[in-house]
């Protein structure tokens, strides 16, 4: 299989710790290293609104700059310039009413989901609405004295300079009657009804099918995300929605007679390909080098001469978010890309990676422009290989 094939298959066999967040070594939740729902990114927020079951203003924060995991559109994931709202979190820019245009965009967003959504999930977007529909934000965080004196356009703070801080994430807590999740970003009744409504909006195409899986596209990629490696948020590994400059090159009249990429596959294939940067990849000031295994992991079976005790250790035992992690690194090999992330360093024995017993996938991506990213090595390793 190719890259793409086999990213996407990465992320099937990974599908149990989707949404968990990852920890780091000291113990902080970090959720760049979380392996991504489909339809969904993360999301730089500083303020916290927090709301009860009406829409009603509890209170209201300005803290650290926190990364959250969002909702998001086609259009919103790989935003750049335009108008294309987040359908839940998103910046002062577009929650304030500020800009009138944008507003309205991410009303009409927050809209139609709402009157899909059902259940906790329906009223916790209803409330959002009610909220944000009266335009108090700034007057809210004005009142409490959240703003910086240099946000301001003169020194008697006087008129807020809304350049400075329109690009500032807005995150939202709803207090529902036994409901324990409070903030939005964290609920996965919220997620997966994201996830239903945003596949609920695919039109079949007729007689076309996917680059990627070979599979009937349901609906076809026009946009792809960007944000894959951190030190280039802005690119994109593929790019298809230029058409005013030389995407095709007098080639294609169409994007799809171009490249035909089904949008749940390009999400599940970027996802994997971004958590596996994050948490495994090497990267090396434009470069990011992944490694990682790509056959069947390997169970050993029990066998008959084995004692009760080994017996036992195998039955079926409930699973926590660790076990669930640990075992995605076992199906990706992780220990390789470890030990190989060393040697690369300079440190570290060169021996250990001379064998393996897996099928390895080794992938390096480089990011020639900050809008652009290419895969400039790829060499797939059968087993006992070494490159």
């Amino acid at each position: 299989m190719g890259l793409f094939q086999n990213l996407l298959d990465t992320y099937t066999k990974c599908q149990d710790i989707v949404g968990i967040i990852s920890v780091d070594a000291d113990g902080k939740p970090n959720e760049k290293k979380t392996l991504l729902p489909i339809f969904h990114t993360t999301f730089k927020s500083e303020i916290c609104v927090y709301l009860d079951s009406q829409g009603n203003l509890l209170d209201i924060t300005r803290d650290q700059e926190q990364t959250i995991i969002i909702p998001c559109t086609e259009a919103s994931a790989g935003r750049s310039s335009g108008i294309a709202s987040h359908p839940l979190c998103d910046q002062l820019d577009y929650v304030s009413g500020k800009n009138q245009a944008k507003f309205e965009n991410y009303i009409q967003n927050l809209n139609k989901w709402k009157n899909f959504a059902t259940y906790i999930a329906k009223q916790k977007l209803e409330a959002i609405h009610a909220y944000i529909i009266k335009k108090s934000i700034i007057n809210d965080l004005l009142s409490r004295g959240f703003f910086k004196d240099s946000e301001f356009k003169d020194k008697d703070k006087k008129e807020l300079d809304f350049e400075k801080i329109r690009k500032i994430g807005v995150r939202f807590q709803v207090e529902i009657p036994g409901d324990e999740v409070l903030g939005v970003w964290e609920d996965k009744h919220l997620r997966q009804s994201w996830i239903d409504y945003i596949k609920s909006q695919f039109v079949p195409q007729d007689n076309l099918f996917d680059y990627i899986s070979g599979q009937k596209v349901i609906s076809v990629a026009s946009q792809h995300p960007k944000n894959i490696i951190s030190s280039a948020g802005n690119a994109k590994l593929i790019s298809c929605n230029d058409f005013s400059g030389f995407t095709f090159r007098g080639r294609f009249k169409e994007q799809n007679e171009a490249i035909i990429i089904d949008y749940e596959q390009s999400q599940k294939m970027h996802q994997a390909l971004k958590w596996l940067i994050n948490n495994y990849g090497l990267n090396l000031d434009t470069q990011s080098i992944i490694v990682w295994a790509i056959d069947k992991n390997p169970e050993p079976l029990i066998t008959p001469y084995e004692d009760s005790k080994t017996l036992f250790n195998k039955l079926p035992i409930k699973v926590i978010e660790e076990d669930l992690i640990e075992k995605a690194e076992i199906e990706i090999y992780a220990d390789y890309s470890k030990k190989l992330k060393k040697v690369l360093l300079g440190y570290g024995k060169g021996e250990k990676i001379k064998k393996h017993g897996r099928r390895i996938c080794i992938a390096i991506f480089d990011t020639a422009t900050t809008g652009r990213m290419g895969l400039s090595f790829y060499q797939e390793l059968p087993e006992d290989t070494y490159l």
